[in-house]
């Protein structure tokens, strides 16, 4: 199953501020980094770097 199918199957939790949040599975966060490695060529690298912009721009 491609990457952008499996994003819109997550779990709905319902929070304060806002009324629908997903969160991803074990299971599905695991797919998702073979894909991106295996299909798409990332490197440990730039998805470290992806994780820490995402982090910074939650913040």
């Amino acid at each position: 199953m491609r990457l952008i199918n499996r994003l819109f199957s997550f779990r709905p939790i319902k929070t304060m501020t806002t009324p629908k949040v997903s969160y991803l599975t074990q299971r599905q966060a695991k797919d998702i980094d073979e894909e991106l490695f295996n299909e798409y060529k990332f490197s440990v690298d730039q998805l470290m770097e992806l994780a820490g912009l995402s982090c910074a721009a939650a913040i």
